[in-house]
């Protein structure tokens, strides 16, 4: 996985929701790079627990969290 960007940490402190991981599995076979049609594929989505941000936790340091879950 990437490095994220922190937009996420933003938008969650401003609007107070949490941030809730989502992981797609085998999408990249549903539509390939080298591909220009939809492939039927089945995928598997797995849904995390809802995430806040702690109240002695930097910015950083809660989106390595997020990141860590994946």
């Amino acid at each position: 996985v990437h490095d994220f960007y922190a937009g996420f940490v933003m938008l969650s402190k401003r609007t107070g929701y949490p941030v809730v991981p989502i992981k797609l599995i085998d999408a990249y076979k549903v539509y390939p790079p080298d591909s220009f049609w939809l492939q039927y594929h089945p995928i598997e989505v797995i849904i995390g627990k809802p995430m806040h941000q702690a109240d002695t936790e930097t910015d950083e340091q809660f989106k390595q969290r997020v990141h860590d879950w994946y």
